[in-house]
């Protein structure tokens, strides 16, 4: 995880690096509305609200999300009151609690995990908000305005 490497980073650019980085919500923290990110998050505090991200999200066994899921992979121990969107691959350790949909290409469920929701599987998954995008491009409607 950690490297000794002399000259690491050099030639990186900002860029590089922010898209390496790791969020984290800390035990003792609350959030309250949307948070979007492009990179990986760890979730070991609450979130109320929807979490969007492209990348991977991980769930701490103390960790809350009372919201919808999006994101590219997920590693859940913790709970779950929402839809979870996941592209690839989904993991519901022992001790995850989800009250909601699923929708993914993949999932691995622990023994023990809680689901209470419909889980549907299939290879291509498009966030609900991509969806409305789609038909919106499909029927003419756009919501940039070009000249």
């Amino acid at each position: 995880m950690f490297s000794n490497n002399q000259g690491e980073g050099k030639g990186r650019s900002a860029e590089d690096s922010s898209s390496k980085a790791i969020n984290l919500v800390g035990s003792a923290t609350t959030i309250k509305g949307e948070v979007t990110t492009e990179s990986d998050i760890r979730v070991d505090g609450r979130i109320e609200g929807d979490l969007h991200t492209h990348t991977k999200i991980v769930l701490g066994e103390g960790g809350v999300i009372e919201g919808n899921v999006y994101c590219e992979s997920a590693d859940l121990s913790g709970q779950v009151s929402g839809n979870i969107y996941c592209k690839e691959l989904l993991k519901l350790q022992a001790t995850t609690q989800v009250q909601g949909d699923i929708l993914t290409k993949r999932a691995v469920v622990e023994k023990g995990a809680v689901f209470n929701g419909q889980c549907t599987m299939q290879d291509q998954i498009t966030f609900p908000d991509q969806q409305g995008a789609q038909a919106n491009e499909a029927s003419g409607q756009s919501s940039a305005k070009s000249n």
